[in-house]
């Protein structure tokens, strides 16, 4: 992890609960994050520890994983000079067979840095012959599957989440009505819906690659296609689709929303 100005811990609710589940502490000072299985502390030197112990709690929590599974600041070996892991989960507590590479980022880093890092965690997971690769910066998380692919490949071998603890395959969607075989989908606060709103646009205007409106269109375009899923009725258990699938589906009914205001009165 990169080193910038300390910072204060600003708590948010996976934090809490991860205090509350007594998987992390903070302390008294506000400038380090403890992990608590692991006997581990470290400084608050930028937001990436945020998101490290964020998707730690998640790991625990979410996936079932056990905190004896999994470690942090793991030697990546083969590498000069000496990398680090941010976290990786093995397939058992002898922690010999790396079986997920997570590689953190923080939430304000450009497309750019985040496509960095899938390749970095990329290597990484190659390296320690892991089966999955979870990229997050709490805002965007990209999950691979690594094992059966090339090397370059970024597409093919994108999955929709990571398998939970025990299962040996990653769910067809990660969200999911009611939260079935998945997780529900959750009301964020108004300052996180903006971040991924500028997200967004940052990608599709990529760095100037597009014009502006164009790219404030296709955000347009992606709220409609989110708006009308959510709207749409499904049985508990059946998957919200995500933004290329979803983008794909509705483009016919949306170049018909448009044909249908464009027209004069």
């Amino acid at each position: 992890m990169a080193i910038n100005e300390e910072v204060s811990l600003k708590p948010n609710s996976d934090i809490e609960r991860g205090i509350d589940a007594n998987i992390v502490s903070i302390s008294d000072d506000g400038k380090s994050v403890v992990y608590i299985s692991q006997n581990r502390k470290y400084r608050l030197n930028n937001t990436e520890e945020i998101v490290r112990a964020t998707a730690y709690i998640s790991l625990i929590l979410d996936y079932g994983y056990s905190a004896d599974c999994i470690a942090l600041e793991f030697s990546v070996p083969d590498r000069v000079p000496n990398h680090f892991a941010d976290i990786v989960v093995f397939k058992d507590r002898t922690k010999k067979t790396p079986y997920i590479v997570v590689e953190c980022k923080r939430e304000e880093a450009s497309q750019g840095e985040l496509d960095q890092a899938v390749a970095q965690g990329f290597g990484y997971a190659n390296q320690l012959r892991a089966e999955f690769l979870w990229m997050t910066s709490i805002i965007r998380n990209d999950y691979f599957k690594v094992m059966g692919f090339g090397g370059a490949e970024r597409i093919e071998n994108r999955i929709a989440d990571l398998p939970k603890e025990g299962k040996t395959e990653a769910a067809r969607a990660k969200y999911t009505k009611g939260g079935k075989d998945g997780f529900e989908l959750e009301t964020v606060q108004e300052n996180e819906l903006t971040r991924k709103f500028k997200q967004a646009h940052d990608a599709l205007w990529a760095g100037g690659k597009r014009n502006p409106s164009e790219a404030f269109d296709e955000l347009d375009k992606l709220i409609f296609c989110k708006i009308w899923d959510e709207r749409t009725p499904r049985k508990p258990g059946e998957p919200y689709e995500k933004g290329a699938r979803r983008m794909k589906r509705f483009s016919k009914k949306i170049s018909v929303f448009q044909a249908r205001n464009s027209k004069p009165s």
